[in-house]
């Protein structure tokens, strides 16, 4: 498998070039985001990290207001010191005294929207999973179940006149035989509703969802139209903006999942997208095995279709595209093999099954790409299996092409021989050579490094390493601790796909850990 490693030495760096904060960042023309987003936390027990990377390229610090909204009774308060500044091009890290519910992040300013949450939970260690922010949803909302769920939390961020307002709302367990089972959420701020199906919560309000153990589906929740009374002195009632979002978390370890595929894909009729994932054994016997959560959250019948598989070499597994027709609300987990599939109903066929089988029968480790087309109606959501704990503990998603895209990178190492590495897989859809450009903005001052660029074979995936770069926050300052919280833009005139990770390995050199980056296409 090919590997390309940006092992530079400060020096060749520095003769690249490296630049300041002053004047704008070129790669962003326009905004990259909405201004407001939700953060799930949940009660695990882990130490959580609220990070804040701005991508705007003013060279004017921007102001972002947190406030905590916890489960329970208690009223939502603001983290302390906020609104915070984040620095021009760079990050702020925060701790986060949340014990359970949700963060809200709201930007101001000329670049209102150009500021990147996301949320860090160790797990061992220096070892942290990267959840990224939620959109808050209008009309509808909905989150596959996969059958390691074992909690869902929601949200009701909805306005009338600016002020939080209660809001019905109409929970459903949609089962992989697209059966609808209601769900009625209890507690502090819910109420019942209008009907038998639906509640009232309250604005502002966090509500964990009944467990949903060993279920595979989704849940979808809509909000109940309804006119408010009029405040004194109007004649016409004020109109109630709706905003709720929904999250879940995984029962081993930590595998969190939001509301975000609108932002992960292209948002039309269709979206054109890539999912990589690692399937077999390596060199250590170490087993890489994989599951995937395909829902048609809507009322009609929707589709995806793999359109070709590839691996890592460019090598073609899959040239005939294989169409998956779902029914209204129906779900299905395709894990590698039919055996342990659910919801399959004969003579439905497993879309890939053939291809890969039993991953205990493998002779040695495929990283491969599904190359896919999804209707807008479909949620797709893949785990990835970790060996070392023989269970899923990493969240895949599908992401749309883009021609340029930001990583956000945690902890990158200052040497690629000790036991942590974080890789960027580039992945080339086209059947010509493709080149990545590469830059890197540093945490507290924004300092810009233009990197080199890097070649990806026809359709192949390379895998480039964000560690040992060496870069300071002043350049030539050779004094200064090198930066391990940087934000990597990848630049290409043809639109590609990234899947970004940390692997770590323990002191027997064994592979014991994955988990993701944050990725963001930005245009």
């Amino acid at each position: 498998m090919p590997r390309i490693s940006s092992l530079l030495t400060l020096t060749a760096l520095l003769a690249l070039g490296g630049c300041g904060t002053s004047g704008s960042d070129s790669t962003f023309a326009s905004g990259v985001g909405p201004a407001e987003l939700a953060l799930p936390v949940f009660d695990d027990g882990t130490n959580k990290t609220l990070a804040l990377r701005d991508f705007s390229g003013s060279g004017a610090p921007m102001t972002v207001a947190v406030t905590a909204v916890p489960g329970g009774p208690q009223p939502p308060f603001s983290l302390a010191g906020s609104p915070f500044t984040v620095p021009a091009r760079g990050e702020l890290r925060l701790g986060v005294p949340l014990v359970e519910g949700w963060l809200l992040i709201e930007t101001s300013g000329p670049s209102t929207g150009l500021v990147e949450p996301y949320l860090l939970t160790e797990r061992s260690g220096p070892d942290e999973e990267a959840t990224q922010a939620a959109v808050f949803a209008r009309t509808q909302s909905a989150i596959p179940i996969h059958r390691l769920t074992d909690t869902v939390l929601f949200l009701n961020h909805s306005e009338n006149g600016g002020v939080p307002t209660a809001v019905d709302f109409v929970f459903t367990f949609h089962g992989t035989d697209g059966s609808s089972t209601p769900i009625l959420p209890t507690g502090p701020g819910v109420l019942p509703g209008p009907s038998p199906d639906s509640v009232n919560i309250e604005g502002d309000t966090s509500v964990t969802l009944p467990p949903l153990p060993g279920s595979v589906g989704h849940v979808s929740v809509e909000p109940l139209p309804f006119v408010p009374a009029p405040p004194p002195n109007q004649t016409a009632p004020l109109t109630t903006e709706f905003a709720f979002t929904l999250s879940t978390h995984d029962d081993n370890d930590i595998v969190l999942d939001v509301d975000d595929q609108r932002r992960l894909l292209d948002g039309g009729v269709v979206s054109i997208a890539d999912l990589i994932l690692d399937f077999g054994k390596d060199a250590e016997d170490n087993y890489h095995d994989f599951d995937i959560v395909a829902s048609n959250v809507s009322d009609a019948p929707a589709s995806f279709t793999i359109q070709a598989i590839y691996d890592a070499g460019g090598n073609a597994i899959l040239l005939t595209p294989r169409t998956v027709n779902l029914l209204a609300r129906q779900t299905r987990l395709y894990a590698s093999n039919l055996s342990e599939s659910v919801g399959l109903v004969n003579p439905e066929v497993h879309p890939f099954a053939d291809l890969f089988g039993g991953v205990f029968s493998a002779t040695g480790l495929t990283r491969f790409r599904m190359a896919l087309s999804i209707s807008a109606g479909v949620f797709l959501t893949a785990r990835q299996f970790d060996p070392l704990a023989l269970d899923f503990a990493m969240r895949v998603r599908p992401i749309a092409r883009h021609q340029t895209t930001s990583v956000l990178i945690s902890e990158a190492q200052t040497t690629t021989a000790g036991g942590i590495l974080n890789i960027i897989q580039i992945s080339n859809p086209t059947g010509g050579t493709m080149t990545v450009n590469l830059r890197a903005f540093t945490e507290t001052r924004g300092t810009e490094y233009v990197l080199p660029s890097v070649m990806v074979p026809p359709f192949a995936t390379i895998e480039w390493s964000a560690d040992a770069l060496g870069l300071r926050e002043i350049v030539d300052d050779l004094a200064s601790p090198e930066v391990r919280n940087l934000r990597i833009v990848l630049i290409s005139n043809i639109a590609f796909m990234v899947r970004p990770y940390q692997k770590t390995r323990n002191g027997a050199d064994l592979l014991v850990m994955l988990r993701p980056h944050t990725i963001r296409g930005d245009n």
